[in-house]
Order: C-alpha cells, then structure tokens, then sequence
C-alpha cells in the first residue's frame, strides 16, 4: 500500500532502546529526490569548477588598481540556506620582473579574501602556479535558489606585468581553474 508521510520531525520512541535512533531496516532505503533532500552538516552538496585555459594578459596594473580575470568567473546557486562556501583558485601566471603581485576574490563585487606575494621573473620561460586561495565563505548569508557569482581580480607593483596561463614568449602554455563547494551547514 502506497502512501504519504507528512510530518515536521522524525524521532525515535522514547520507550526505545535507542530513542535518539531512528532506524531504516535492513533492505529499505530513504530515497531524496534531489541532492538537497537529506541534508547533513558538512555534507558536500555540489562542486561548481571552472576551468581558464586561454592565454590572457599581459596585465599592467601599475596604476594600483585591480584588473579582472574573466574567464575565472564561476558562479554557484546554492542547494540549501545557510551553506558554507569552500573556494579554490589557482591561477596559472608569468611576471617580469620581480616584484609584489596582489589577489583577490569577490563575491558578488564584494572582496571576500585577498593575498599577496613576492613573485620572482618567470617571464623569459617559466610559470609558477601559487594556489591563490583556499577560502571558506561563511558570511555569504547564502539563501537556496540564488546565485552568488565569484571573480578574480589582479593587480602588481609598480611596473611589472602579469600573464595568465602563459608567459612572455608564448610558451608554458597551462590552465587555470576556480572551484566551489557548498558545504551544509
């Protein structure tokens, strides 16, 4: 006999055993519907990645503003409110000369983590890869259903200049890539 179940919260009898155990006999199984349909905290409920693999640049940002990374744009709509938000960027780059280079990552426009380092002159034929940002977003006040959109921005000191994926004689081409996981809370 078929049937519907409609309740607020499912607990085990108090005169159990266990009654803080609520238990699926052998051979059943609870079945979600979508990947948000049973909700653990710390559960990964989805991975957004997106993957850069044009040569851009070079970027001069000696004015000291920040210059975006387009194609690291990488948006994620979360499953369940309330979610934290595990960021992953690594961006794949030459440089000049040696010298301060800056990032950062915004959600929504907004600047959620910055670093900074002193990058070395893989400009005549190597490129370094610096995972930018291994960062947990959890004050984006995420609300299922709406989309938060993360960017990546550059900017460098003084006159060095940056590429991304490749460096000053088109070589070493590589991939850069953003990765999000929304983590239930």
């Amino acid at each position: 006999m078929a049937g519907t179940l409609s309740v607020q919260k499912i607990q085990g009898l108090a005169s159990a055993t266990d009654p803080t155990t609520v238990t699926i006999p052998s051979g059943h199984k609870l079945v979600a519907s979508d990947t948000a349909g049973v909700i653990c905290p710390g559960q990964i409920l989805q991975v957004v990645n997106t993957n850069f693999a044009s040569n851009t640049g070079p970027f001069n940002t000696s004015a000291n503003s920040y210059v975006q990374i387009t194609g690291l744009d990488t948006t994620i709509t979360p499953k369940a409110s309330g979610s934290h938000i595990l960021c992953t960027v690594n961006v794949m780059h030459g440089q000049n000369s040696n010298g301060w280079m800056h990032g950062e990552l915004r959600r929504d426009g907004t600047q959620v983590a910055e670093q900074s380092w002193y990058g070395k002159d893989q400009y005549g034929g190597g490129i370094d890869c610096k995972p930018w940002f291994n960062f947990v977003d959890t004050t984006s006040g995420t609300t299922a259903g709406t989309a938060i959109a993360y960017t990546v921005w550059i900017h460098t000191q003084g006159s060095t200049t940056v590429t991304v994926n490749w460096n000053n004689n088109n070589s070493n081409l590589s991939t850069s890539n953003v990765t999000l996981m929304e983590i239930a809370q």
